[in-house]
């Protein structure tokens, strides 16, 4: 947040350069603000197509936002300005890993660690890939790379976080989410992943309070701020996550229809109790307010006859 307030007191001459937009566009994407960070690079790369610097996180924020058109044609203008570029391959590596080819995201993860062995990013998308295909081991070294060659990068720290928290090795687990929350305390995801470490602990008290800050940090997104609420059903009980939901009702509905759909919203809270969506609600897209009222009830419904709100 200071970044991005320092960013906005540059003069236009400076602010508009690709170097600084491509620092907003990190800066946004640390904070999990991925529409705005993509925003912020799609300009950095109108005012300089050529530069590669931070393309890494460019894909990566692309990849977050399931923009598979946009994610290839970057991968391809990264080609053409620079095949020997461990951002090219990094980017390209990202386009398959979206189409879940994790082996050939991972071939091109480490050629790009072929052309710089310390890039940090390339070995943590290297841990990623390998989490995905359940190769714990290889995941480990790789993040563990990673933070050798920089140990305030904080996806990493967050990476061998997920790798203890799938082992069930709880403490070691909340002791990285906290480590990588050190570093980068403005993500919602890291407080809620944080907060999840800590419930398996049986801390339930601390785990909701980090689960309110996940909301708080997201409280003007209305389908973060749903999910959370969500988990806060999985993880807690119904009193407890209706109390999480309540900024996305306080919103003003103007501003929660521009943000996203009802559909949308049910989806992320029917994913948080472990249903099929599609089978669970057969409306339009555009639901009305009224139908989604009845939708919500009908998924508390269904969730309580599954027991999701007993811990």
């Amino acid at each position: 947040a200071e970044c991005v307030s320092a960013l906005s007191r540059l003069d236009p001459r400076q602010r508009d350069t690709g170097y600084a937009l491509c620092l907003l566009g990190k800066a946004h994407a640390e904070m999990v603000e991925y529409q705005e960070s993509a925003r912020a690079f799609e300009r950095a790369r109108r005012v300089d197509p050529t530069r590669l610097e931070s393309c890494e996180v460019y894909s990566t924020v692309l990849w977050h936002l399931k923009r598979d058109t946009r994610l290839s044609h970057l991968a391809q203008e990264c080609v053409s300005t620079d095949r020997l570029a461990p951002q090219t391959w990094c980017a390209l590596g990202n386009c398959f890993s979206l189409q879940k080819e994790h082996e050939t995201a991972l071939r091109f993860f480490r050629r790009a660690l072929q052309l710089d062995p310390k890039h940090p990013y390339a070995h943590t998308l290297c841990g990623h890939e390998y989490f995905a295909n359940e190769d714990f081991e290889k995941a480990m070294t790789s993040y563990r790379a990673a933070i050798r060659l920089d140990p305030r990068h904080y996806n990493a720290w967050y990476g061998l976080g997920t790798v203890y928290y799938r082992q069930e090795k709880y403490e070691l687990s909340e002791y990285h989410f906290r480590h990588a929350l050190g570093i980068n305390s403005r993500s919602s995801v890291l407080f809620c992943y944080l907060g999840m470490a800590q419930h398996a602990l049986r801390r339930t008290g601390d785990a909701l309070e980090l689960l309110r800050k996940a909301v708080a940090l997201d409280a003007k997104k209305p389908l973060r701020c749903g999910a959370w609420a969500g988990y806060g059903c999985r993880l807690f009980d119904f009193g407890r996550a209706i109390d999480l939901s309540l900024p996305v009702f306080e919103l003003d509905l103007s501003v929660l229809w521009r943000s996203v759909t009802w559909h949308d919203f049910l989806d992320m809270w029917a994913f948080a109790f472990g249903f099929k969506p599609s089978k669970l609600l057969r409306t339009s897209r555009n639901l009305t307010a009224a139908s989604f009222g009845f939708a919500l009830v009908k998924l508390l419904v269904s969730a309580g006859a599954k027991g999701v709100f007993i811990i």
